[in-house]
Formats: structure tokens, sequence, C-alpha cells
């Protein structure tokens, strides 16, 4: 049984009664931001939080006697690099211990000076990843490091002011995932081929740029953060090319994938890092699909979610019609040659309708052929935005696992719950709903604190809010490892960790994500740190893996 404490977290917030379910609060941050897109959290430094906004600047806040205070002055700003005509601007961030990485679409006049244009105009131009070292404590940074975009050929083309992307998670090896959009309509095609951003033999729609290998556009991009190379390993790498497109691709067939997140890496048996992809839908469906290998293809130009559509022309990568490029899936097991599966549909994990058809299907075959299940959750929305994937205990054991995700026009939260055979864990069970239409309008991205395990959701108005577990965990539920546990004794009031089999580290955290000690444990370890009574987090580090646990000392 579950037992409720009654406490404030003072984060700088006001409360919100939004519909959550039992044992939630949602807090919104009283600091506003001007058109915010991204919060990430600095590995190792619970007490920062960094914010990117559209138009270039990117902040730190601190947390400060339990609230978060922004800086006087923006550690990043680039506002005189970045357009924010229609969709573009900054689209996303993502941090290290030492570095911001950004993703931003550049201003046409900063990216070719010679033009004679306003600032404002919307024209041909590239999206660009760029990768600035900064020093936390000083609030500095020390230049820009261009890893895609060092010249307009090398970005990735922007032919219209829609469809960016601009999603970014890490991977193994501490490889950098870029999720990239198609171009759209490609209103500034032949602008951008004049330009010398794009090749002429891309002179064509996004649907067909998402399945041409040789294009930056539509595509899940893997490279090396370092140097902005393809990573060695992705399944058209070129060790003589290494920054072409053909390197840098890892999955293709996408059409708007304006976020993504990882499932944390775990290296257990060399598996690659599971992507999950939001992918903006045209004009039936939205869609979520999970990229767990090299060369596997989305579909779109041929598909949109779980539904076919045409595409004419010929392929230029195998001079062959597009409507005989790929094949539908008869199974979840792709062919073992990582080249050869863009040439079947990898299915959605799920998709579901627009405004005024609530619908959402989950992908399962019978007898070899697609057959999509329609689950009891129907769910409607217009632009899948925000998603994260929720790890350890700490917005609740029932969620560990699972994916938390929004739609910008209906402002909705729904959860994936992972399908319960193991041997198919990357697809969902069902969804369930976290919170109704309207709880969360315009939202634009979904993280969670590392630490404490809450969710933090920024709506493009300017709002931050925190969504965290009022309540503690189940004291006697296992945690990842079922022999893992934390029991707490009613006679001593300690809890104490059991089911330790190879000596681990114990790190422990306040409420609020402050580090409050770390020890070596081994088989029984009791937690007694005379600390005063509330809810704080333990983090376990065994054998490569972290169990996150919430627990109560009274």
């Amino acid at each position: 049984m579950k037992k409720v404490i009654i406490t404030m977290f003072l984060l700088c917030t006001s409360l919100i009664f939004a519909q959550l379910p039992d044992g939630y609060v949602s807090e919104q941050l009283i600091d506003t931001y001007n058109s915010p897109m991204d919060v990430e959290f600095i590995t190792g430094r619970p007490d920062m939080m960094v914010i990117a906004e559209r138009a270039g600047k990117i902040w730190i806040a601190d947390l400060v006697n339990d609230n978060w205070v922004k800086r006087d002055n923006p550690v990043i700003d680039i506002t005189n690099q970045v357009t924010t005509y229609f969709e573009r601007g900054i689209q996303s961030i993502i941090v290290d211990r030492h570095f911001i990485y950004v993703y931003y679409t550049v201003e046409e006049t900063y990216l070719l000076p010679g033009l004679n244009e306003d600032v404002n105009d919307d024209s041909a131009t590239i999206n660009r990843v760029s990768r600035w070292e900064i020093s936390w404590p000083q609030n500095i940074e020390f230049g820009e490091e261009i890893l895609i975009g060092k010249t307009p050929s090398d970005g990735i083309p922007s032919t219209a002011g829609n469809h960016q992307g601009g999603g970014m998670a890490w991977g193994e090896n501490n490889m950098l995932f870029v999720s990239t959009g198609d171009g759209g309509s490609g209103i500034f095609n032949q602008q951008a081929i004049d330009r010398g951003i794009m090749r002429a033999e891309l002179n064509v729609n996004g649907g067909s740029k998402s399945q041409i290998i040789n294009c930056l556009n539509g595509k899940l991009l893997r490279i090396n953060p370092w140097n902005g190379d393809g990573a060695n390993g992705n399944p058209f790498y070129d060790s003589n090319n290494r920054r072409t497109p053909e390197s840098r691709v890892y999955a293709l067939g996408f059409r708007n994938p304006f976020d993504i997140v990882g499932k944390p890496y775990m290296g257990v048996n060399n598996q690659p890092t599971t992507i999950y992809v939001a992918d903006v839908g045209e004009g039936n469906k939205e869609e979520v699909t999970l990229i767990d290998k090299a060369g596997l293809n989305a579909g779109w130009g041929l598909r949109e979610g779980f539904s076919t559509r045409t595409l004419s022309g010929n392929n230029p990568d195998e001079g062959v019609p597009y409507s005989d490029l790929m094949s539908e899936a008869t199974s979840f097991v792709e062919v073992s040659d990582d080249t050869q599966r863009r040439f079947t549909h990898h299915p959605p994990e799920l998709d579901y309708g627009h405004s005024g058809n609530p619908l959402t299907r989950l992908p399962r075959f019978t007898d070899g052929v697609l057959d999509p299940i329609i689950d009891v959750n129907a769910i409607e929305g217009n632009s899948i935005t925000g998603g994260a994937y929720i790890s350890g205990d700490g917005f609740g054991e029932n969620y560990n696992g699972a994916y938390i995700f929004s739609d910008y026009s209906r402002g909705w939260l729904n959860i994936g719950i992972p399908y319960v055979d193991q041997s198919n864990d990357r697809y969902f069970d069902y969804i369930e709903e976290f919170a109704p239409i309207n709880s969360y309008p315009v939202t634009i991205d979904i993280t969670q604190n590392p630490i404490d395990g809450s969710i933090y959701i920024v709506t493009l108005f300017g709002d931050i809010h925190r969504i965290s577990l009022s309540e503690t965990l189940s004291i006697q539920t296992p945690s990842l490892n079922d022999e893992i546990k934390i029991i707490y004794d009613n006679n001593t009031n300690l809890n104490s960790i059991v089911g330790i089999n190879n000596m681990a580290t114990l790190k422990i955290y306040d409420s609020l994500g402050r580090f409050i000690s770390e020890d070596t444990i081994y088989d029984y370890h009791i937690i007694d740190y005379k600390l005063q009574s509330g809810i704080y987090i333990a983090h376990i580090i065994n054998d490569s893996n972290i169990l996150v646990k919430k627990f109560i000392i009274k």
C-alpha cells in the first residue's frame, strides 16, 4: 500500500490543478521564457537546468533555496544566426558534462552574406548542429564548433518554412542521434540548388527525399559528437567519405520527426540504443516509431502510420519506381543485413487520428499480415511534439520503461505502456491517458529529470510545468531487478536495501534532486544518514544498471 506524504515542493512554482491521476502534482515555474523549445538537465549537476528559446538564447537556471532561478544573462546568444520564420528557429538542445549541442535553422544572410534580402525573408537555407563548450559556474561559452552545416552544402537543407525536424538523443558509444525533416513541399528547392545547398537531383517533394539515402532530409542520423562525421557502423558508412549523407544516415522514411528520445543505454550484449521518434503526420495520422536497429525504414512517402500512400517517380538510389521500393513487413523480425532493411516497411509503435477522428492503433500481425489492433483509448490530435522515455521508479513504478507524449494542438498527456511479451518489448501493450485534452496547451517538449524522475512539460507560450509523484513507492515492491528491494522497518524506522549480489554504488538525492551522499554497498545495507524527515531518491548503480527508487525517512 502506498503511503501519502503531505509535503510541498517549493520550486519557485505555482500549483496547477490539472486532472492528473491520484498521487501526482503539477506545478508551474514562475520564471517565464520567450517561446521555450527545450529543457535539459546537466549530467552530474542536478542543481542546474538548461532552457533553450526558439529565437536563439539559451539560459541556465540554478536551484537556489528550493527555487529555480534564471541567471541574469543567457549562456549562449545566437539570435543573429537564427531565423524564426514559420517553424524555424532553435529546434532542440542536448547537454553533457561539458557541452551544449544545438539544432537550429540558420538565418539566410548569415549563411550567405552576399544575399540581398531582409533577415525576415523566407527562402532556402540549412539546419545546423553545433557544439559549445561551457563553463557552467561562470556562465561562459567558449565558441561554436559546427558539426553539421559548416558549409551550405554540408547542412540539412531547409527548403520550406516547416518540417525542420530537429530532435537529438544520445546513443551507445556516446554517439549523437539527430532527426531531420523532409523539407515539406520543397517550395525553395530550386533556390537551394542555386545557392549550393542541394544537388539538382533532389528537386523533388519531401516524401521522395525521405527515401533517398544520399540526402539528409527525412532521416535519423547518427554522428560523432566531436566532429560531425558519420558514425562507424551506420548502414551506409563510407570510411573514405565520412561526412556524406550516406555515412551519416542511420534510419530513413520520416516526415517531420520533431522530437526523439533514447532509451538509456545499459551496455547489455552490445545492443544498440532504442530511439523513440515522434513523427508529425500530414492529412490523417500522427505516429511514434521505435528505431532499435540500423537501416530501418519508417516508410514516409509510401506510408503514413499504418496507411499506404502513393509516391510517383523513380528512386535515384535504385532506379526503380518508388511504388516498387518497399514491401510490407510480415512480422516483428527484421532481416539481418542492415543495408537491406530499408526495403521493408518498419511499422510504427502507434498511430492516432487527426482532430475529428479519434482512433489509436497498435502494431500486431495475424498469419504474416500486418493487422493493427485498435486501442480502447481513442486519442486525436494534429501535431505530435513532446515525448520522454520514463526511466526508473521516480515517476511511479508502473510507468518505469513507458513513454509519455503529447500533441501540440490538443495538450493532453498519454503514456505508452510497454508490451508484456518481453520478446517484443519495444512495442506498446496499450495507451493510458495521463492528462486530458487542454491540460498543457501547445506542448512543445517533454523531459524527465534524471535525478528525481519528475517530468517537465514545456509549452511554446513560455510556461514550464513540473509533474511529480507526491507519494512514496510501495516499499515492498521490487525495483528493476526482482532481487533488489528497499524494505522499511516499522520498529527501527529505517530503510534497508537487500538483494545486492555484487558490490554497488548507492547515491542519495533529496526530493529536489540535490546530491546528499554516496556510499559503496553490498549484500545488505541499512540507509541511515541522520536525514530529516521527507522523501529521498536512491540511485543503485550495479553491473552497469541504474535502479531508481524513492523512499521515506520518518
